[in-house]
């Protein structure tokens, strides 16, 4: 069960409330901003795991391998925007990364995330607000480290590279060439990530392409799956099961047919 509070028929920022969330390992080029309302729920973030409680919030960034799996009955507002929010993101995090991945949800944080979820959904200025003010709590009350190892850095790179040339159908020779590392590097590096292979990476960059059509245009399946760079229309319908657990089309009445907050759904923190 899921609401979506976006306003904009293109889902540049996207947010769901989502009861006992069951995610599998996945991975995008956008940012993930998890708020838990009630319950616990097990984050993994890049082979690491994090216990995500009530009051709590998870920030996931660009390319992060990550997971959700509920401990106790839980309910999570997922906010999701793409890197153009945050102007400063490549010279924040070029070689870095958050220490902490989960901390405790500021009262400042909450009232914005209260205002977003009304009846009207917020303006620009406010959502701008939530996720500057949710980057400035991180700053403050975190820690920039390295990157740790050769290994994360050509992964990340090679991730951000195939989701930018998705369509051109990379291989690893390609990817390896491009990162100037040799494919036994890339290999290696991708061969750490625990359950995730080349073709893992390729295929959640034409699948997030996909969503995106569905949701933003009226492209039939067969279109889509062709813009998107699958194969065929039953491998479109293949991997839009296990990543969505439904078929395309149902993927685009799920995305039309959301139901919106009212009142008496306000959220409590």
């Amino acid at each position: 069960m899921f609401y979506s509070f976006t306003t904009s028929t293109k889902k540049e920022l996207q947010c769901e409330l989502i009861c006992d969330v069951d995610c599998i390992l996945h991975l995008h080029s956008h940012f993930e901003m998890v708020f838990a309302l009630d319950g616990c729920v097990e984050v993994s973030v890049d082979d690491n795991c994090y216990s995500l409680q009530k009051n709590e919030m998870a920030l996931i960034t660009p390319y992060s391998s990550h997971s959700f799996k509920t401990v106790s009955s839980s309910r999570i507002i997922v906010i999701e925007f793409p890197t153009s929010y945050i102007r400063e993101y490549k010279k924040l995090f070029l070689g870095k990364e958050f220490k902490k991945t989960v901390m405790p949800t500021p009262e400042t944080v909450r009232d914005c995330i209260k205002e977003l979820i009304s009846e009207d959904g917020g303006d620009d200025f406010m959502k701008i607000s939530l996720i500057y003010r949710t980057f400035s709590e991180y700053m403050r009350k975190n820690e920039m480290v390295d990157r740790t190892g050769i290994s994360s850095d050509v992964f990340r790179r090679a991730v951000e590279y195939i989701h930018e040339h998705y369509d051109e159908n990379p291989d690893e020779a390609t990817v390896s060439k491009a990162l100037g590392v040799s494919r036994v590097t890339l290999s290696r590096a991708i061969n750490k990530k625990q359950n995730f292979t080349f073709a893992d990476i390729v295929n959640t960059a034409k699948i997030e392409e996909a969503k995106k059509l569905m949701e933003e245009t009226s492209l039939s399946v067969a279109d889509v799956a062709f813009r998107a760079g699958f194969g065929s229309i039953r491998n479109f319908n293949r991997l839009c099961k296990k990543y969505f657990n439904c078929t395309p089309i149902d993927l685009r009445k799920k995305e039309s047919n959301v139901e919106f907050l009212s009142k008496k759904d306000s959220i409590q923190f």
